[in-house]
């Protein structure tokens, strides 16, 4: 016995709406009863929250200081590539030029 798509459709559609309704009434109810019975959990929260913001903070400049670490090593990384290269552009040339036909050869195979 099967039933109609759209009836199936239409009762989870009334069901949602059921709980979304629900959830809206419901709603500082939940909350009152999260805040009085967890209670010593908004507590241990509150305790350790200065400590998670500090750790945060410390990441933070960690990372921005890491980038601008970095930014300035591949900056300068480039700069001796270029340099390099202006001073003997052949070996790259050749280089270039042998990965060119390596590839070429790696793409045009059949597996």
């Amino acid at each position: 016995m099967s039933t109609n798509p759209s009836f199936k459709k239409e009762k989870i559609e009334s069901a949602l709406k059921l709980l979304d309704d629900a959830a809206k009434e419901t709603k500082e109810d939940i909350s009152g009863m999260v805040r009085e019975k967890y209670h010593h959990l908004e507590d241990s929260i509150s305790q350790i929250q200065p400590a998670i913001k500090r750790q945060l903070h410390e990441v933070s400049d960690m990372t921005a200081k890491a980038y601008k670490k970095g930014k300035k090593t591949a900056m300068e990384a480039a700069e001796q590539v270029d340099h390099s290269v202006h001073e003997s552009p052949w070996p790259y040339i050749g280089g270039a030029a042998l990965l060119g036909a390596m590839a070429g050869y790696l793409l045009s195979r059949k597996w």
